[in-house]
This record gives C-alpha cells, structure tokens and sequence, in this order.
C-alpha cells in the first residue's frame, strides 16, 4: 500500500497517474517537456469533469479541477477509526 494517496482538490475523488503524451522519446521522460515539467506523466481526477465541477467538497467551489492534493495514508486511515 503506497504511503500517500491523491485525491482531486476540488471534488475529493481519487487522482491516477497518466503517462506523457508529449514524452514520447524513447520512453524517457524529457526534462524540457511542457506537460509534464519532466516527471513523465501527471495525477488527474478520476471523476468525470461534470461530475467533479458540480460534487465540489465543502468549501472547495473555487478549486480548479485538475488541482491534486497528496495526503499521507496514516492520517487518512485516522479519519476511519471510531
């Protein structure tokens, strides 16, 4: 289990990794690539962007879709204790 999980900033819904379209060069991420700032790929929301736009979390109506948050996975599980 990774010891951080991402989740959209705006809607809270899970973020995934997506490989660089523009780092196509031998499979090597590029360091002057404009899409990806050379970490071969970004985190975007899994949620459809309707969906995302419209479920923002409280107080998050002013968040840009697109804008990842990285929490660590303790203080994530702390919130599911009784």
């Amino acid at each position: 289990m990774p010891d951080e999980l991402h989740i959209c900033a705006r809607c809270g819904s899970d973020a995934e990794r997506i490989e660089c379209f523009a780092c196509e060069d031998g499979g090597e991420a590029q360091p002057w690539c404009e899409e990806c700032a050379g970490k071969h790929g970004q985190l975007v929301c899994t949620a459809p962007s309707e969906w995302c736009q419209e479920h923002h979390l409280i107080g998050r109506e002013g968040v840009e879709r697109g804008l990842i948050e990285t929490l660590a996975r303790e203080s994530q599980m702390a919130h599911h204790v009784e």
